[in-house]
């Protein structure tokens, strides 16, 4: 296959003349076809190579799109991660510190309803730093154990301070949670009812004696005396094993009673009232001797002496944990007529200190002497 070189049409390889134009076709020697056939497949290999050579380029070109979107696709994917993660933390923080913000305005006002709480608590608890106070400068050589009454209608207890002798008498303390009042009242036989705002005490003895009501009133005890009153619906007060001064001040303090020497338990308390001589006197001239008249010293050594008439009984005497005092007389002479002075057997006497101040032995003596269960014994002033 050829071509008219004048009009470009084509010609059959043995075509001498054009049959387009009529142009002479010139005839190409068979080497020069050869050759041209040759050139033209050597072109074709060529290109062929050239072709092949540029595949993994233009497949190169290919892939880089779709790389740039894996990139990009992993790049909005670590975007979005790290937008979720700081989203979840902010969120995370955001609930903690309003949780945080709940439990401390919670504890806020746990604190203040507490504080509130602890300063009503203090406020109704005043009487007790009052009597607390009180209790402090009562002098404790005239005074000892202490029990709680509740005279009036309030949930405050007043306060019987016993005195150690008669002629101290009682104290009678009561706070109204804002003023204390007190007042000395005299020892005797008291009739109470359990709030009903009247404490009685009868006085006095030998068929004389005083009747004289107490009240609280506007926190104030007021004090009437009357020629009798009827006790009915009233009983007698009776100390049930009173607290020391100390052990009171420990209970209103909220603190455990102390237990070394300087505190005071009710076996010393009763120890120190009973200090001192004591008469069982009971006739009417008191600088005779009668068998009835009986001197009882407790000595601050624990040793103790009975005389009367011409008997005199001695020993030692201790004090146990609820009070009560045991004698025992281990030397007794006793005078009897018409043999004289004699030496008898050794006995142990119980005696116990009243709400009036007075000693009364529940076992009276061994029967050898005149006193006996009923007697009343009276400190000496």
């Amino acid at each position: 296959m050829k071509y008219c070189e004048n009009c470009g049409a084509e010609l059959e390889d043995s075509a001498v003349f054009c049959d387009e134009c009529g142009a002479r076709v010139e005839t190409v020697p068979q080497e020069k076809a050869v050759d041209s056939e040759q050139s033209k497949e050597a072109e074709k290999q060529e290109n062929a190579v050239i072709d092949t050579s540029d595949k993994p380029v233009e497949k190169r070109k290919r892939m880089i799109p779709i790389l740039c979107g894996v990139i990009g696709v992993l790049i909005i994917a670590v975007i979005v991660i790290i937008i979720v993660t700081v989203t979840s933390r902010k969120s995370n923080n955001d609930e903690n510190n309003a949780k945080n913000d709940l439990e401390t305005a919670v504890t806020s006002e746990t604190a203040d309803e507490t504080v509130k709480s602890t300063e009503a608590t203090t406020q109704a608890n005043n009487w007790k730093k009052q009597y607390i106070e009180y209790l402090k400068n009562v002098d404790s050589k005239n005074y000892g154990g202490c029990e709680y009454i509740y005279m009036n209608n309030d949930d405050i207890p007043e306060l019987m301070i016993l005195g150690s002798n008669t002629a101290a008498g009682n104290i009678l303390v009561t706070s109204d949670n804002t003023t204390i009042d007190t007042k000395i009242i005299a020892s005797g036989k008291m009739y109470y009812a359990e709030k009903s705002n009247e404490l009685y005490i009868e006085s006095g003895r030998q068929g004389v004696y005083a009747y004289t009501i107490y009240k609280i009133s506007d926190g104030k005890i007021q004090e009437e005396e009357v020629n009798s009153y009827d006790t009915s619906g009233k009983t007698a007060f009776v100390y049930n094993r009173p607290k020391t001064i100390q052990q009171i001040i420990d209970d209103l303090s909220g603190e455990t009673a102390k237990t070394n020497t300087e505190t005071l338990s009710a076996a010393s308390t009763t120890k120190k009232a009973i200090e001192g001589s004591w008469t069982s006197y009971t006739g009417n001239d008191p600088s005779m001797e009668y068998s009835s008249k009986y001197t009882l010293v407790f000595n601050s050594d624990g040793t103790v002496s009975c005389k009367g008439y011409k008997n005199n009984h001695s020993g030692n005497y201790e004090v146990e944990s609820d009070g009560t005092i045991v004698c025992s007389f281990t030397k007794c002479i006793d005078s009897f007529p018409p043999n004289g002075p004699t030496e008898i057997q050794g006995y142990t006497a119980k005696f116990v200190l009243n709400s009036d101040g007075t000693l009364t032995s529940p076992t009276g003596s061994n029967g050898t002497t005149n006193w006996g269960k009923n007697t009343t014994w009276t400190k000496v002033q």
